[in-house]
């Protein structure tokens, strides 16, 4: 799915109504009826007290839309005008003279600058339309004093498009809307994956309300939001007389003293997503841990017993995955430049063998190309330094990836991943309860299988944060957020794949 741009959206708008000979009045008449039938399926109680709060502008047109179709369902509406702009658009004028009618019977009233604020506490809920993704500039001090207001209700707010005063395709500095849920036309905002911006959207949900999809289908993204039709057209069958050498030979590098556990971890999820042979090369003080504990996979002693201290002789492998639990230890950071420069293939780059780069940047510039990084925020900024918000990391994101000629994976909800062109991809799946010791190495884990499996390594990427994230949500129905363990996510993987044969 794209993310496209405000402006992109807009001109969407104005060519879908030119080739559909409807005007823009009948365009948000299809917006409001999407936004309703998705309110009348969460909120059944129609004796809540609802208070509506419109703007003059197109997003307040919305609002009276809404206030109209929701009172004809027989929800009980209260409407307040707020006029922050001085003309009302045209279309705001017609849902105004479709309400404003004795026989529907909805209360209005208005809110003007410098207006004493009304006492809003005892309504049982808020639906926001003061204003869309149009805006330009911050509030002033008096509506910022009224969007506080709001947010200090206990009563769930939905915002219309997107939360008043959230700007869609750049930081925020100022006061928004905190929604509850928010209810996005057509396509996600960006705004919705910045982590600064969590409790300014909540939940989110985007909706269909008729631009024409050849029209979407055409517009240039940079941005892209991964579903579950991704993924399927991705992920392949596997042959009747295939057999493990069709799968690939893959190599972790991973484990130290006292980290033994991340090696098992990553190898067992390797397995787990299909690689045909595996291959783990540790310090000789996890040899016993794991030989008993993943016999499918071979082991390769390093001579030193606590830390890793060289690679393998032959890198013969078809994928090589490297960093989970080696420590920072200066052997082991002279063992990974030795990786870098005599690779023979693309790596997964994780943990602290990222830690090791950010240590010494040189590293950066002998990573072969096609690697994928795994960095989480922290990792990140300590490769490519501190972004002043999340809309510049992600712009920090796309520069790296192509200077690198990777993939690189900024880890944390709505993953993103950043291809070596530099569009991003941001993930839907996961949950809170990954967020625990050995996520990161299941993925590495995964990553590994699937690079060694000939997949692509953007594809690979894509299918193994997505197919992460899932088998933590199912994981969901036998633990909770709290009880999750990173082996969870590996015995969930089988059911994960389940879902798409």
């Amino acid at each position: 799915m794209k993310i496209l741009s405000v402006p992109q959206i807009r001109n969407i708008d104005q060519e879908t109504i030119r080739r559909e000979k409807i005007s823009s009045h009948q365009l948000m008449e299809q917006a409001v009826h999407s936004f309703c039938r998705w309110f009348a399926s969460h909120y059944k109680d129609i004796q809540d007290e609802i208070l509506i709060i419109c703007g003059t502008g197109n997003n307040g047109g919305d609002g009276l839309g809404i206030a109209r179709i929701l009172k004809e369902k027989h929800y009980n509406i209260n409407v307040l005008i707020v006029k922050i702009a001085t003309i009302p658009s045209i279309d705001f004028e017609k849902n105004y003279d479709l309400i404003n009618n004795p026989t529907k019977a909805i209360p209005i009233r208005f809110l003007v600058e410098g207006d004493p604020l009304p006492d809003l506490g005892h309504y049982d809920m808020i639906i926001d339309a003061i204003i869309g993704s149009g805006i330009n500039r911050n509030f002033n001090e008096y509506w910022s004093s009224f969007i506080n207001y709001i947010n200090s209700l206990n009563v769930p707010i939905n915002s219309v498009d997107i939360p008043s005063g959230l700007f869609a395709d750049e930081s925020t500095s100022s006061t928004c809307i905190e929604a509850t849920n928010t209810f996005s036309f057509e396509l996600p905002k960006l705004a919705f994956f910045i982590p600064e911006n969590e409790n300014r959207t909540g939940n989110w949900i985007s909706k269909s309300i008729g631009l024409h999809r050849s029209l979407i289908a055409k517009a240039e993204a940079k941005h892209y939001l991964l579903n579950k039709e991704d993924i399927s057209n991705l992920l392949r069958e596997r042959s009747k007389f295939s057999h493990k050498g069709n799968f690939g030979h893959a190599l972790l590098i991973c484990g130290s003293k006292g980290s033994a556990g991340a090696a098992v971890l990553a190898a067992k999820a390797a397995l787990r997503t299909g690689a045909g042979k595996l291959s783990i090369h540790a310090p000789s003080c996890a040899m016993n841990i794991l030989q008993s504990t993943i016999p499918e996979a071979q082991v390769i002693s390093d001579p030193h017993e606590s830390v890793l201290s060289t690679i393998p002789k032959d890198l013969n492998f078809d994928s090589i995955g490297v960093g989970c639990g080696i420590g920072q230890n200066a052997i082991t950071a002279s063992a990974i430049e030795d990786l870098f420069k005599n690779a023979k293939s693309p790596l997964v780059i994780d943990a602290d063998a990222l830690n090791l780069i950010a240590k010494d940047p040189s590293l950066l510039n002998k990573i072969p190309m096609g690697s994928i990084l795994t960095p989480h925020v922290k990792e990140f900024e300590r490769l490519f330094g501190v972004s002043a918000n999340g809309f510049d990391r992600l712009k920090l994101l796309s520069i790296k990836a192509q200077e690198l000629s990777s993939i690189i994976i900024l880890k944390g909800a709505h993953t993103a991943i950043a291809s070596n062109e530099g569009v991003i991809y941001f993930n839907n799946t996961g949950n809170p309860g990954m967020a625990t010791a050995g996520s990161g190495d299941v993925l590495c884990g995964m990553l590994t299988s699937l690079l060694g499996q000939s997949y692509p390594p953007l594809d690979a990427a894509k299918l193994a944060v997505f197919m992460h994230g899932l088998s933590g949500d199912i994981c969901l129905k036998d633990q909770s957020h709290e009880s999750m363990i990173a082996s969870d996510i590996i015995d969930h993987l089988g059911q994960a794949f389940h879902q798409f044969k």
